[in-house]
């Protein structure tokens, strides 16, 4: 019961904004972070300690089962354009799209995202202008940072009060808890940011892997 925090619905923004305050380091810039990969809160401790791979590593892997159905399904390149082998990317500033080309924009608070470097990967403008794709695993070592935008996504949904919404966060906070004791135990050397509105703040993984589970005061018999 001790590493559990239980709150009333009205406490959840300002303690989750509370927590992110107190583990804040300083503005970190990063300059080599060529490529962005997008995932949900959910999977992300998963890359930290696996890497990113593409849906036929995760099932081979066994990190994922993944019916053969699906991964016939995903390696349709006409419909998914990474397939089965493949790793989505994104890249931003780049100055020869289309004009009817639709853009990717990385930044979006409700994922997490990874900037990467040092990599292969071939441009795909299938569905996006600014979509790449990597034939091969990505692994710790070409991590610049990961960056996360809760603070963002509090701002979005902080006038609705809606309970779904309201544990959506919460779960979010919880996997960004698991993000920092995957990179304790790992021992990497991988920044994790808070990167909304452009701030680029260091967490402090340390105290963040220490910090307790976030819980609903009605779920505290479940």
């Amino acid at each position: 019961m001790n590493d559990k925090l239980f709150l009333e619905e009205k406490e959840i923004l300002e303690c989750i904004k509370d927590i992110i305050q107190s583990i804040a380091l300083r503005k970190l810039e990063v300059k080599d972070g060529m490529y962005h990969h997008n995932t949900s809160y959910h999977t992300a401790s998963s890359i930290i300690r696996n890497g990113i791979l593409s849906l036929q590593q995760m099932h081979d892997s066994q990190i994922k089962s993944i019916s053969s159905n699906l991964l016939n399904i995903a390696d349709d390149t006409t419909s998914h354009i990474n397939g089965k082998d493949g790793i989505s990317l994104s890249k931003v500033g780049l100055s020869d799209l289309y004009r009817d080309e639709f853009e990717y924009c990385p930044f979006n608070p409700r994922y997490v995202d990874f900037q990467v470097d040092d990599i292969k990967a071939y441009r795909n403008s299938g569905h996006y202008g600014n979509e790449l794709i990597a034939k091969e695993s990505i692994m710790q070592d070409k991590f610049r940072t990961i960056d996360i935008r809760i603070l963002e996504f509090i701002k979005a949904v902080k006038n609705n009060s809606d309970t779904k919404v309201l544990r959506d966060l919460i779960d979010k906070m919880n996997s960004l808890r698991e993000m920092a004791v995957a990179i304790k135990e790992l021992n990497l050397f991988v920044p994790l940011r808070e990167a909304s509105f452009n701030r680029n703040i260091e967490l402090n993984t340390i105290e963040l892997a220490k910090s307790k589970i976030l819980c609903l005061k009605d779920e505290k018999s479940v």
